[in-house]
């Protein structure tokens, strides 16, 4: 990441923001902390920030209407759900409400820094003026059966989350008797 990243991290276990900013000491970022998410909605009022990483579970302003009221007020601000009891729902729900991501406690250190930097990337590129014409990412979408809590099937249900919010047709294949209905 060419410049220093701001990174504000909502999470009311001050264990787990420490270990965030362990693993991203590398990449150059500045972490603000938030136990809350009235307390994260305050300091982004008076802050700007990168990229968010949120709790799911929240007291008061939950996870997801925490998404909803960042992507209010900046659109191009990605946010990353963590949580320590992932299931497909939260993980299809996260994405389905804007999420750039959601990564299962404990996050995986390489795995945190690699979602930041594409994160961060993706909304420094968002924040740009494009031109009209210029080619559009089209998802390539893949998909298995929806058994497991797994960070395999994690990536599964985000896929399915980012794809239930767009009108395109989904092609699913598999061996016969595998459950594609």
């Amino acid at each position: 990441m060419p410049q220093s990243t701001r990174l504000l991290v909502v999470d009311p276990d001050r264990k787990q923001v420490s270990e965030f900013g362990s693993m991203l000491a590398q990449e150059d970022c500045y972490l603000v902390a938030a136990e809350s998410g009235t307390e994260a909605l305050e300091l982004a009022r008076h802050e700007s920030f990168d990229l968010v990483i949120c709790e799911f579970r929240l007291e008061g302003i939950g996870g997801l209407a925490l998404i909803a009221e960042f992507q209010r007020k900046d659109p191009h601000l990605p946010v990353v759900m963590v949580t320590k009891n992932p299931g497909s729902n939260t993980a299809i729900e996260a994405i389905k409400s804007g999420a750039y991501d959601f990564l299962a406690k404990p996050v995986d250190p390489d795995e945190l820094r690699k979602v930041v930097r594409e994160a961060v990337a993706a909304s420094r590129r968002m924040s740009k003026q494009v031109e009209i014409g210029v080619e559009a990412d089209s998802p390539s979408p893949d998909s298995d059966a929806l058994i497991g809590k797994s960070r395999e099937m994690l990536e599964i249900y985000k896929a399915l989350g980012r794809l239930s919010a767009t009108p395109v047709t989904v092609l699913i294949r598999g061996e016969t008797g595998t459950g594609k209905e």
